[in-house]
């Protein structure tokens, strides 16, 4: 409430009639000194005229001197005012901004003076502010979040027991109106919407035609559940990724999604991508699944901790990689023979399919039918081949000859490939093609036999990663792996058709093996070609060539043969010699120093055949007795030791062999009966025993086969039996043993009727 308090007249003077001093007319003196009435209030920072009035006996006097002086902060214009001719005085007050109490206070000489006092109060609705805690965001769901609207004059005087309007956009709730309290406040509360839509609540608070406004972020609560989303329940080949991403969701209590939370992916057999994610904002968190090589249900958890985990299952399938076709026979001598097939199919890695259907085909149904079952019944003399075909995968095509088989006379094993003559001197390859081995003029694998390209008639072949051919009348052909020029046409490119020698030399002998040829030409000179890093070509240098250069020496050499990194030659009178790398012994000169020339080997021996194997050598002496020398690891020299001998050493047993043949770990020998024994590395059943073990000395191979002429690889062995028939055994890498497999044997195997 406001107040004004009026002080009334104030009387100075004499009492009585007294008269004064000296006589004559009194003088008029002021006996009072009123404020006029004014409001109670006023508002702060304010002015209005302030009015006082000098009167003596009720009559206002002119000329009196009224002094205004405020209080509480009032300022008058004006100090001293002089009255006018109706005793008024007035001056303007400019009211104090702060409220309060205030006043005014007139006086005149002589004492006279009078006071007014007033309530300051604020002014009109000129601020509203929004306070509380609005730096952090409302969680969903959240009740009755603090915030205060203060409301206020243009001199921050607050004002209370106005009605502040409040609204909100977004989402959240609040209250529609609170009154302010003393201190200009208006409190309520903010409710976050449990679902969240926009993330962000604006609350605008509202005073007259006022307003502020504040926008608080809304954001899920803590996780609380962990949703699947999609991505569950896929099935797809095994080892391969899934074409979609498991995809889950992080959510509060209220389903909002919850971003920046780290989510756990464990695999049972499948495995994510990444071991966790962090949620989007969304709380959607992805990772791509790649199955593993288990068939069958595969899982991956998902984990939040504190939250129920997820757990995805997936079918892991076990497509068909590969068919695999084999027949009991596969030459029918007659028209109504028949022969069985049988399929079987392979996932990518080489495991079985159960429960695989085939379906069968014969490419030339005039030749020979196949029934649902697999079975081949002869129609025609002729050729065809048989396939099984499951889910869209082809195997591979078996020949069914109708008529007499191909007969072979000359076979040659090399680093991971076969070749051999037929009697007719066609030449057949089989097992790594990558590099042209194979001569058909493709750059792939080839399970099977199958005719080199060219035309070109040979008389004998050899192998090492690549195959040379003496060719009856004329130049030697070569073709195959060719980075260090032992194809010898002058180039290191990779050939995969029969290509000639340069140099126009004929030879009548070649030999190979791994990168380096060498063959003797027909006026007896010794040339060799191709890799050189150990001195293997004999030119006493350590240079590769890509043609053939003379080996030094003036050697005759009748006989030849190369090893991995060197090389022996036979004259006329059984004395070897050798060149090229000795590190352990290879040369048999009794040393182990590398020899970029021929040196005699030791021991006196009259050898009438040599055999290089990798890092050992043989040979078999005029009586049949084999001696070895070089490596012995695994007992390849075969003199019941593995200690190395840089001489010639006997082969224990006392054998009396025709031939001998050596491989990378393992040599072999044919005796005259054409009964075969071999020594040795073990490890790819290249001893072909029927085991895996490795032997110090000579076992029998197993099979009762009569045996014609033998010849090693690295890690197999293949001979030609009486019928001129080819049976391999040992490492069957890439289809290198010929029997449309992969797959190693440990006795000697049937290599199957080319493929036309």
């Amino acid at each position: 409430m406001l107040h004004v308090w009026l002080v009334g007249l104030v009387l100075a003077g004499c009492g009585g009639d007294t008269p004064p001093p000296g006589g004559g007319v009194d003088p008029v003196v002021p006996d009072a000194i009123e404020l006029a009435p004014g409001p109670d209030t006023v508002t702060a920072g304010t002015a209005s005229t302030v009015v006082a009035r000098v009167t003596a006996k009720g009559v206002g006097l002119t000329g009196i001197s009224v002094h205004f002086v405020g209080q509480g902060g009032a300022q008058p214009a004006s100090a001293t005012v002089t009255s006018d001719g109706s005793g008024h005085a007035s001056t303007d007050v400019q009211w104090p901004q702060p409220v309060g109490g205030a006043g005014v206070q007139v006086s005149i000489t002589g004492g006279l003076s009078a006071q007014r006092t007033v309530t300051v109060v604020p002014g009109p609705v000129a601020s509203v502010t929004l306070s509380g805690d609005t730096a952090r965001a409302l969680v969903a769901g959240e009740v009755g979040r603090a915030l205060q609207a203060s409301v206020s004059d243009a001199f921050a005087n607050p004002i209370g027991g106005v009605p502040a309007v409040i609204s909100s956009t977004g989402d959240c709730t609040v209250p529609d109106t609170v009154l302010t309290d003393v201190a200009g406040v208006a409190s309520f509360g903010v409710d976050a919407s449990p679902a969240i839509v926009s993330g962000e609540c604006t609350v605008r608070t509202t005073v007259d035609t006022v307003s502020a406004s504040v926008i608080l972020g809304v954001e899920a609560g803590v996780p609380s559940v962990l949703q699947s989303v999609s991505g569950d329940a896929q099935s797809g080949p095994f080892g391969l990724g899934l074409p979609d991403s498991m995809v889950v969701r992080v959510a509060d209590a209220y389903s909002n999604g919850i971003g920046g939370v780290t989510v756990e992916f464990t695999g049972v057999d499948a495995v994510p991508a990444v071991p966790s994610v962090v949620t989007a904002q969304s709380g959607v968190a992805a990772v791509a699944v790649t199955l593993g090589d288990a068939v069958g249900t595969q899982s991956v958890k998902a984990v939040v901790p504190g939250v129920d985990s997820v757990v995805y299952s997936f079918q892991s399938l076990q497509p068909v990689d590969s068919v695999f076709v084999a027949v009991t026979l596969d030459s029918l001598g007659r028209v109504g023979a028949t022969s069985v097939g049988s399929a079987t199919a392979y996932d990518r890695l080489g495991r079985v399919v159960p429960g695989a259907v085939f379906t069968w085909a014969s490419s030339v149904t005039g030749v020979a039918t196949v029934s649902p079952d697999g079975t081949i019944t002869a129609v025609a003399d002729g050729v065809t081949s048989i396939t099984a075909t499951s889910n869209g995968v082809v195997s591979n095509a078996v020949p069914v000859k109708v008529g007499i088989p191909v007969r072979y006379d000359r076979v040659a094993p090399g680093t991971g490939h076969t070749c051999a003559v037929s009697t007719g001197g066609d030449a057949y390859c089989w097992g790594y093609g990558a590099t042209g081995e194979i001569g058909n003029g493709a750059f792939l694998d080839r399970w099977i036999p199958g005719i080199v390209s060219g035309g070109v008639t040979f008389a004998e072949l050899t192998a090492g990663d690549h195959a040379c051919g003496t060719v009856v009348g004329g130049a030697s052909h070569c073709w195959g792996y060719n980075l260090y020029g032992q194809v010898g046409d002058g180039t290191t490119v990779h050939r995969a058709v029969p290509t000639a020698v340069t140099g126009g030399l004929t030879f009548t002998v070649v030999t190979a093996n791994g990168g380096h040829t060498c063959g003797i030409e027909s006026g007896g000179s010794t040339y060799c070609w191709g890799y050189n890093g150990s001195g293997q070509l004999g030119d006493s240098t350590r240079i590769s060539k890509s043609g053939p250069v003379l080996v030094h020496g003036g050697h005759a050499f009748v006989g030849l043969s190369a090893g991995g990194y060197h090389t022996c030659g036979l004259d006329a009178a059984g004395v070897a010699h050798c060149w090229g790398d000795n590190a352990y012994g290879q040369l048999g000169d009794g040393t182990v120093t590398q020899s970029l020339e021929p040196v005699p080997v030791a021991g006196g021996h009259a050898f009438r055949s040599l055999a290089g194997g990798v890092y050992h050598t043989c040979g078999v002496d005029g009586a049949g007795a084999v001696y070895c020398w070089g490596y012995n690891l695994d007992g390849r020299l075969g003199d019941g030791s593995t200690t190395d001998s840089s001489v010639p050493v006997a082969v224990t047993g006392g054998h009396v062999f025709q031939s001998v043949s050596a491989g990378l770990s393992h040599t072999c020998a044919l005796k005259a009966g054409g009964d075969v024994w071999c020594w040795g590395g073990n490890v790819s059943g290249q001893l072909g025993d029927g085991s895996l073990s490795d032997r110090v000395s000579p076992t029998a191979v197993t099979g009762g086969h009569v045996f014609t002429t033998l010849s090693s690889g690295q890690q197999h062995v293949c001979g030609i039996d009486a019928d001129g028939l080819i049976y391999c055994w040992g490492y069957n890498g890439s289809g290198r043993l010929g029997d449309g497999t992969i797959t190693l044997r440990v006795i000697p195997t049937r290599v199957v009727e080319p493929q036309p």
